[in-house]
């Protein structure tokens, strides 16, 4: 997120497979594609919520940043809202997990505080369209 310009106050928050024990990898059944697929999004879904936990909020107030398939379908099973980013996957193989967002790059996603009505401020996404650019779900 930082090579789009995207900083957040939450510095060192960040949850990957690294912090998720994987162990039920080395078993014969992951040898399967489904059990395979299935433990992906079992893996994708814990980051969310370790991520979630580590920043002191609720995921239904979380943005989700996903490039994969496993990784959409772990997100819309916690009320994040999601963006897709394009890359290994295309735009069409994305959309039919049905994310919030498409982007083609994160540069076309910026983030900045904002005042909201009461005087408080608040961190707001804005999602641009450049060239093919976002498709909202």
């Amino acid at each position: 997120m930082s090579q789009a310009g995207i900083t957040l106050d939450y510095k060192g928050v960040t949850a990957t497979a690294d912090d998720i024990d994987q162990s039920s990898r080395n078993t014969t059944a992951t040898n399967d594609p489904v059990v395979g697929q299935a433990i992906d999004s079992v893996v994708a879904a814990v980051q969310s919520i370790l991520a979630a936990e580590r920043m002191d909020r609720r995921l239904q107030d979380c943005i989700i940043v996903e490039d994969s398939p496993a990784g959409i379908r772990a997100a819309r099973t916690t009320g994040a809202k999601i963006i897709a980013v394009c890359g290994r996957y295309s735009r069409e193989g994305l959309e039919k997990y049905r994310p919030h967002y498409v982007v083609d790059s994160l540069e076309d996603v910026s983030c900045k505080w904002v005042n909201r009505y009461d005087g408080l401020k608040t961190f707001a996404f804005y999602i641009y369209e450049t060239g093919a650019g976002m498709k909202a779900k």
